[in-house]
């Protein structure tokens, strides 16, 4: 999504900007690819672990020079760690995915909870950036779209568990990588515009 002159907007390239261009797309896919076709080949979970992390240091500190987003970068670093961490401890190569798997529930939670409590999250995000604040609460339509959108988001997390769960608990690392790939960046785009179709009415109304 795009915000200027005073008007939200998503576009296929507000969608890759979003996810930080053609190269972060690429650095958040690399990791993965090269861990599940390194132990694949290898059967070497350390060497598996090395290069994927390699990788990922490699996108941290050129994330950290271009943005210097000191925060952000220490969140990255622990993830990092925390993943090669779950990996080694039994060297069980499916728990390379562990993280992700509590992360998805962790903002599944978070979504269902802001819909059970009756603060769309989505609404949250949106109705600042239109000069709206929380009055969109008291609006019917509002209310509803901004509820549906938050649903939708939830339903991008539920589809990733419901897939890669059973994945992990059967040690498919082969399928539980394809699965992580597709599930991921794909479908996030895809909820961003679903999303974007049903907030739209919504934001030309503000504009």
């Amino acid at each position: 999504m795009t915000y200027a002159n005073g008007e939200l907007d998503v576009t296929s390239k507000s969608i890759v900007k979003s996810m930080g261009g053609w190269l972060g797309i690429t650095e958040s896919i690399l990791p993965t690819l090269v861990f599940v076709t390194t132990f694949q080949l290898s059967k070497d979970i350390w060497l598996s672990i090395v290069l994927s992390g390699a990788l990922s240091v490699a996108a941290l500190i050129r994330q950290l020079i271009v943005k210097s987003a000191l925060t952000q970068a220490v969140v990255g670093a622990l993830s990092i760690a925390l993943t090669i961490w779950l990996t080694l401890r039994d060297n069980n190569a499916s728990d390379y995915f562990l993280q992700g798997l509590v992360t998805n529930s962790a903002y599944l939670a978070i979504a269902l909870l802001s819909i059970a409590v009756r603060w769309p999250f989505v609404g949250l995000f949106v109705g600042f950036l239109i000069g709206e604040g929380f009055t969109w609460r008291k609006k019917a339509s509002h209310f509803k779209r901004f509820t549906a959108a938050t649903g939708i988001y939830a339903s991008l997390y539920i589809l990733r568990l419901s897939v890669e769960i059973p994945l992990y608990l059967s040690n498919n690392l082969s399928a539980l990588g394809a699965a992580k790939l597709i599930l991921g960046i794909p479908f996030y785009a895809i909820t961003l515009w679903l999303i974007w179709l049903v907030i739209k009415p919504l934001i030309r109304r503000a504009s």
